[in-house]
């Protein structure tokens, strides 16, 4: 039977970046709003069953109400909600249900912690965060219509799938965690309010992508070097915030909306799949996909590695070139 997960995170697009730059706030009401054409698409498409994380403002409410009776809705049995690691458990449990495919409403942040609990099911990530590489601006009913039909299509599916990059973090020799877009080691100690929009307390910086186009951390590597989704390699940017002569790149870039700064960089290199890069560092913090996550303590070996199993993503521009999605019934009759 033919299903589909549904993570939204209510907390996405709302974080402290609004009080430092021009960002927009993503409400609650956008994204019911979203998720109610999401719904329409997926029972368009055919798709019987929908697993939903549960959150504590309940966004999927009204989308439920519309396909009532229509399709069968599943909520979760989460025993925490709206916390760091609830969409990664939820991912696990849609694993586990073997869905078709996941939609996800979130940035860059949200993707990571869903990519944290799943192996093979396939992501269909919809922009409503900060930090916005990863997901896709795409319209809801458009975004339901692509994954219900990936979701009961019965063609070899792999041939509509994208892979995507990630960085692991390892911690002493074991993998700790990881990141789709960036990962800044950042000269702060600890976490506080997570977010990072200052390059000058950024001492490194490591990007599977770096395109023009994008808004964030990876702006500051688009203007060395371009890297899209579907190229191998990644970057490693050595910032110099010390002011030294030793400077050789000034680099101006959006990493928020609205919000253009100068960093400099004493050097730079591409990094190929496996190269494991060690950080010597004591007492930073290091900041996955634009939050400050991981506190560097005296005695931990750090360690970060560029990865090509990724998780995968829909293609939704093969998926819609596929005619007769609709399953239209030609009678040859004319009007």
């Amino acid at each position: 039977m033919s299903s589909v997960g549904i993570i939204a995170n209510s907390l996405a697009g709302k974080d402290i970046r609004r009080l430092v730059s021009q960002a927009n706030v993503v409400s609650n009401q956008d994204k019911s709003n979203t998720l109610r054409r999401v719904f329409s698409g997926l029972l368009t498409m055919g798709v019987k069953k929908i697993f939903v994380m549960p959150d504590i403002t309940d966004l999927t409410r009204a989308a439920r109400e519309d396909v009532q009776d229509k399709m069968d809705i599943e909520i979760l049995e989460i025993g925490r909600i709206d916390q760091a690691g609830t969409s990664t458990i939820a991912a696990e449990l849609m694993e586990q249900n073997n869905v078709d495919c996941i939609i996800t409403l979130g940035g860059d942040g949200t993707n990571r912690a869903v990519a944290k609990g799943i192996k093979n099911i396939p992501l269909l990530p919809i922009s409503t965060g900060t930090n916005n590489v990863f997901p896709f601006f795409i319209e809801g009913t458009i975004a339901g219509i692509a994954a219900g039909s990936y979701a009961v299509s019965k063609i070899e599916k792999t041939e509509l799938l994208l892979k995507s990059k990630k960085f692991e973090v390892l911690i002493n020799n074991k993998i700790e965690d990881l990141a789709l877009i960036d990962i800044a080691i950042v000269n702060i100690p600890f976490l506080g309010s997570g977010a990072v929009w200052d390059t000058n307390n950024i001492e490194e910086l490591f990007l599977t992508r770096s395109e023009g186009m994008n808004i964030g951390l990876s702006s500051i590597g688009a203007q060395i070097k371009q890297l899209g989704a579907l190229d191998e390699n990644g970057l490693h940017l050595i910032f110099d915030n010390k002011n030294s002569e030793n400077s050789h790149i000034l680099v101006n870039s959006p990493i928020a909306p609205g919000k253009i700064i100068q960093s400099k960089i004493n050097e730079w290199k591409e990094l190929v799949p496996g190269e494991m890069v060690k950080i010597r560092k004591e007492f930073r913090t290091i900041a996955l996909d634009g939050e400050r996550t991981i506190e560097i303590g005296s005695n931990d070996k750090i360690e970060i590695s560029l990865s090509l199993d990724g998780p995968l993503v829909l293609d939704v521009k093969k998926i819609l070139s596929k005619t007769n999605i609709f399953n239209i019934q030609e009678n040859n009759k004319y009007l």
